[in-house]
């Protein structure tokens, strides 16, 4: 998970800041207080993601560099770079282990 910028104003209230993908992925509202905890997470060879939309033809070797070593769970959603703006994909390779880093797709 990666935490927004930091703002002074929340320094020393135990606030983290989440962008609304991150938000999304948990399943947190606004407001609501969640439970942060530490995981261990193992390497996978690969990763299948499926666009959420109609997307233009890219490179699978392009995926596969934006989500090298991104932390990712079955059914989150991932953004990848793109031009003007960004793609999003859902994760959808299913593994034993809870939590993969997505070092090669396809």
């Amino acid at each position: 998970m990666q935490s927004v910028y930091n703002c002074p104003a929340d320094e020393g209230k135990k606030i983290i800041r989440m962008d609304g993908l991150t938000r999304n992925n948990c399943k947190a509202e606004i407001g609501i207080p969640v439970f942060i905890r530490k995981i261990n997470s193992s390497v996978t060879d690969s990763v299948m993601i499926a666009p959420l939309e109609a997307i233009p033809p890219i490179d699978p070797r392009y995926a596969a560099d934006a989500l090298n070593s991104m932390p990712v769970i079955p059914k989150q959603f991932v953004m990848i770079p793109y031009f003007w703006g960004r793609l999003t994909f859902m994760v959808m390779g299913q593994s034993l282990n809870y939590l993969m880093k997505s070092e090669q797709l396809w």
